[in-house]
């Protein structure tokens, strides 16, 4: 079977085995243009509006193919949904053998190294412990995802695994079972190997520094939700150096050291850095989240602290230089700190070398500092991750595939292909196939004070609170700051008429679970329910949205880049910060229309919508709903599609 029509199409083999299956022809369309981009090694950047089903129109042409394929997703649910589900239904569906493998980063995976060193600090956690290793004795993976009861932020998680950088590697006394070695060894013989983004930009900037690959050499690669790939590329293409990492390996250092006694030294040290990141972190002022180089070098104190640092590790390098050949944990430790040194060398050397943040022509990488709940990070990324990606497909030369449901701007490309330096690829738009005029409405309000008027967050509350009460609740109400949603859910709980869910108070995926199952909640979140976020039905019928999601001039990477392209004669508002504007607002009203049958309304506050010349832009690149203006029309529309 070689026929994309004839398994997706209406007659097809996966209408007559999977239920409520229904021949699309934007994703035959889409499974056409991804299975001919493969058999030439092309490059294809397509948007496939919500409801084309991009998944199975990127499956099937790499099933019936026979090409080696790697699939990068957005996170690591997709790739469960990916691996678990959709490729065996798939095979299944096509009477094809499964060659398929999951990979995901070390810290996913139990390690029985790290584990056999863990003490645990109370009953519960010795009888989680057992739990786990009795698991590990029985898992073919060795994926956490499998255990219920250690999630993602529980503190024992990061005893039980390993990173890229306290990996013991080869020299490892249980590298014959090391899951994460099997894994890629699996890998090197499948088909179809399902990556997350953190993962291929990881293996990417390996091979960029002349070191091993992670992942195998395949004959095509589909980057799905493509459009948070330039900036996970951005961060792997950069360096940093954070409180964290370093506490981590200050503490895997006094282990190493305990387990020799003879070396009191290297503990003075790590006693000594403790204190050092203690009086840096001191140097952040509480009501700031980041600095800039600018104002770090205005900064006497933090520049001493750096050095302090700096010398810090500087004299462990030394020390655990002498001490490297009596085991792989001290030899390990020794290049860790070797690393860390040399990133604090290269953030001190800028400092010396700038007398401001400005950019200069050559100037490669953007510089801040950021505190963070209990510390803080240096970052250096790359304004321009062009040159990044296109070392990656020099490399890799096969095709390459990024899809996602917003990558264009008014129908145009040129903003996402020009970050990536893909100007030169195939383009695609397809548009969802729901009827967006029918059952969808997007009320542009006309009344309310501009966003930056004191006014204004009071007036949204006295514009939503009917609507929501039109519709019984069951709202989305999507911020652009941590501020709104504390505020926003306050005035809300305040209100009293339905259930106040609020980002922070639960994971994610708690809270969602809420929100499904109560049917009538409001929910109010920030970046991270923009996308990522499928309620289908009616549970969800009412999304609010309270400004334009501008970035904050005021970001480093924002001024730098703007600054860049002013350098060049551009505009840098209507060519870079309205385009991403475009890209995040699509994102979330994304979130309303998910299923064929839902029905619900968009309401966009932020009235230079309707007022500034870039707002046809924003309206452009929307999904067609039926705009109205009147409040009352929009009260009468929830009101008869409440359940």
């Amino acid at each position: 079977m070689d026929d994309i029509d004839s398994v997706l199409g209406p007659d097809g083999a996966l209408a007559s085995v999977i239920p409520g299956f229904a021949a699309r022809e934007g994703q035959i369309a889409l499974a056409h243009a991804v299975l001919n981009t493969l058999n030439d090694a092309d490059t294809l950047v397509a948007e496939a509006g919500t409801g084309i089903g991009k998944t199975f129109a990127y499956l099937v042409p790499t099933l019936l193919s026979g090409h080696r394929v790697l699939i990068s997703t957005g996170t690591r649910h997709l790739q469960d949904q990916l691996f678990h589900t959709d490729i065996p239904r798939l095979s299944t569906a096509l009477g094809l053998p499964l060659r398929a493998q999951l990979l995901k980063g070390r810290s996913n995976y139990y390690c029985a190294q790290r584990a056999g060193k863990f003490i645990p600090q109370s009953n519960s956690e010795a009888d989680k412990l057992k739990r786990v290793q009795l698991w590990a004795s029985q898992t073919d993976s060795g994926d956490l995802a499998e255990l219920s009861d250690l999630r993602d932020h529980d503190p024992m998680r990061i005893q039980l695994t390993s990173t890229a950088e306290n990996c013991l590697g080869a020299q490892c006394p249980e590298y014959e079972n090391c899951f994460v070695a099997k894994a890629r060894n699996r890998a090197q013989n499948a088909q179809v190997v399902v990556v997350n983004h953190h993962l291929l930009c990881a293996d990417l900037a390996l091979k960029e520094d002349g070191f091993g690959e992670l992942l195998p050499e395949m004959d095509g690669v589909i980057i799905d939700e493509a459009h948070q790939f330039p900036d996970v590329l951005a961060q792997f293409f950069g360096f940093g150096v954070s409180a964290r990492q370093c506490r981590d390996l200050g503490r895997d250092i006094v282990e190493a050291a305990d387990a020799f006694g003879d070396i009191p030294q290297l503990k003075d040290q790590v006693a000594a850095m403790g204190d050092a990141l203690q009086h840096l972190l001191a140097c952040f002022p509480f009501s700031r989240q980041r600095l800039e180089l600018d104002d770090l070098m205005r900064n006497a104190d933090f520049v001493a602290e750096l050095d302090t640092l700096t010398d810090i590790f500087e004299l462990l390098n030394k020390q655990l230089e002498e001490q490297a050949g009596r085991g792989p944990e001290l030899a390990t430790a020794w290049r860790r700190v070797g690393n860390v040194l040399t990133r604090l060398r290269r953030w001190r050397q800028h400092i010396d070398s700038s007398d401001n943040q400005t950019p200069q022509a050559g100037d490669e990488l953007v510089r801040w500092a950021e505190r963070q709940t209990n510390g803080f990070s240096l970052q250096a990324i790359p304004m321009d991750v062009a040159p990044a990606m296109q070392t990656a497909r020099a490399r890799q030369s096969g095709a390459w595939i990024l899809t996602s449901a917003t990558l264009s701007v008014s129908g145009a490309f040129r903003h996402f292909t020009e970050r990536l330096g893909l100007e030169d690829s195939r383009t695609l738009d397809i548009h969802s196939p729901f009827d967006y005029a029918n059952n969808a409405r997007m009320l542009l309000p006309r009344r309310l004070p501009p966003p930056n008027d004191r006014a204004y967050p009071r007036a949204l509350l006295e514009l939503g609170k009917p609507l929501i009460e039109a519709s019984d609740g069951g709202c989305f109400w999507l911020c652009t700051s941590a501020r709104a949603v504390e505020e926003y859910a306050r005035s809300l709980r305040q209100w009293g008429k339905y259930r106040v869910l609020e980002q922070g108070e639960q994971e994610r995926t708690q809270l969602l679970d809420n929100f499904r199952n109560d049917g009538h909640a409001i929910l109010v979140g920030t970046a991270s329910f923009w996308e990522g976020v499928d309620v289908r039905g009616a549970a969800l019928r009412l999304v609010i949205i309270d400004r334009l999601p501008f970035a904050s001039p005021d970001d480093p990477l924002v001024k730098a880049r703007s600054l860049q392209l002013e350098r060049e004669g551009r505009n840098p508002f209507f060519e870079f910060q309205v385009p991403q504007a475009v890209l995040t607002l699509k994102q979330g009203a994304g979130r309303l229309i998910r299923d064929v049958t839902d029905r619900g309304m968009l309401v966009l506050g932020d009235t230079r919508i309707q007022r500034m010349r870039y707002g046809r832009q924003f309206l452009d690149s929307l999904p067609p709903m039926t705009p109205i203006y009147d409040e009352a029309e929009a009260a009468a529309f929830l009101q008869g599609i409440r359940p």
